[in-house]
């Protein structure tokens, strides 16, 4: 398609979609960092610049599914010209677990009762689950206008192959060429071909450092690190990710920060390390509440509880659930309550804080009611 159509702008994502907001928020980083790297190049060849994303797209106070419709209005802002170019984004996860976010992400950004001004240049290429369909069933069923519904079976290893000769074609940029190679690098993760992952994020790493390009290259090590959590290679996988917090760090980014953190949170957890795992969550909670992040916060504040828990600390795994609690409360998060009332009744119900425990059951049932509701 991009040699077929050179006028047109292309945008790939395959992220996995573990949940909404944490996919969002990576979806909208990577869009950064490629617009980053597309306005460097262009800055070197004196061409115009590609306009920054705008403030809302990065507010943690705004809806999940609101922050992507506003990057894509935007990113539609980059084709000045309505009749002979198209802005083609393709949202291709590597992996889906959260089947209900990527229904409301269709729902989203797919033209239900009439179409945006901003989608008229917007091509959008969606996967689907081979085994349990989902797009085109949701797109039927809320009978989207103005679509053309065309389903391919386009495999995983299809597309490697595809990107793979953009990475060998020489007569395009540098900056193109290395973005091919990042999408490989993730496409032989998701293939499991592990050691061809290790050695093109090696490449990347080298071409990052060459280019003093700091916060790529904590991406590319959180990209080793997650090559050895699927070798379940935990400690090794720990050392890239502090690796990756400490270039972070000195880039100075806050997301990177965030998503660092994270990972190493998870994975001292799967190592019982449970005293850093505490730390790194904390450090994650601290973080995404800078970052005005309430979603995120609620569930660094949440799995810190855990780790404390792990411990054999309570009164701080109650402090952590409650600060949780708090935090969803905050932004509507009923996904969340739903997920840590539970724990803050369980602790009720043995400590015998009967009123309490009844506060914290009704308020359950609500947020249930909600979910149950927001699901059909």
């Amino acid at each position: 398609m991009d040699g077929s159509s050179p006028k047109d702008i292309y945008l790939i994502d395959v992220s996995p979609l573990n949940n909404l907001v944490s996919y969002v928020d990576t979806v909208i980083e990577n869009v950064r960092l490629q617009l980053e790297e597309v306005n460097q190049e262009s800055t070197r060849e004196g061409q115009e610049l590609l306009a920054p994303l705008p403030a809302e797209c990065q507010d943690a106070q705004i809806l999940p599914l609101m922050r992507l419709r506003s990057l894509m209005a935007h990113i539609t802002s980059w084709v000045p010209d309505l009749e002979d170019q198209r802005m083609v984004v393709s949202l291709l996860p590597s992996h889906i677990s959260d089947r209900n976010a990527h229904a409301q992400i269709i729902g989203a950004l797919a033209p239900l009762h009439e179409r945006r001004p901003w989608s008229n240049p917007l091509r959008l290429i969606l996967r689907d689950d081979r085994a349990e369909p989902l797009v085109e069933q949701i797109l039927r069923k809320w009978r989207a206008t103005g679509i053309y519904l065309y389903t391919t079976r386009v495999t995983i290893s299809e597309l490697a192959d595809a990107i793979a000769a953009d990475v060998a074609n020489k007569n395009l940029s540098a900056q193109h060429r290395i973005s091919a190679l990042m999408q490989c690098a993730m496409f032989d993760m998701a293939l499991g071909r592990h050691e061809e992952a290790l050695d093109k994020y090696s490449t990347l790493f080298q071409y990052y450092d060459e280019h003093n390009e700091t916060q790529m290259k904590a991406v590319v090590l959180q990209g080793v690190g997650d090559v050895f959590v699927r070798l379940k290679q935990y400690s090794t996988a720990r050392e890239q990710y502090l690796l990756s917090l400490g270039v972070a760090t000195d880039a100075q980014s806050m997301q990177l920060i965030l998503n660092g953190a994270m990972l190493l949170g998870n994975v001292d957890m799967t190592l019982r390390a449970y005293d850093e795992a505490e730390h790194a969550y904390a450090l994650g909670a601290q973080t995404a509440e800078k970052l005005v992040n309430g979603y995120v916060q609620a569930d660094m504040l949440e799995k810190c509880g855990l780790a404390r828990e792990a411990q054999g600390n309570i009164r701080g795994a109650v402090e952590c659930w409650s600060a949780a609690a708090d935090a969803a409360r905050e932004n509507r998060n009923d996904k969340r309550l739903a997920s840590v009332l539970p724990r803050l009744i369980e602790i009720c119900r043995l400590g015998g804080h009967n009123d309490l425990r009844a506060s914290y059951d009704a308020e359950l049932r609500a947020a249930s009611a909600r979910l149950k509701e927001n699901r059909t």
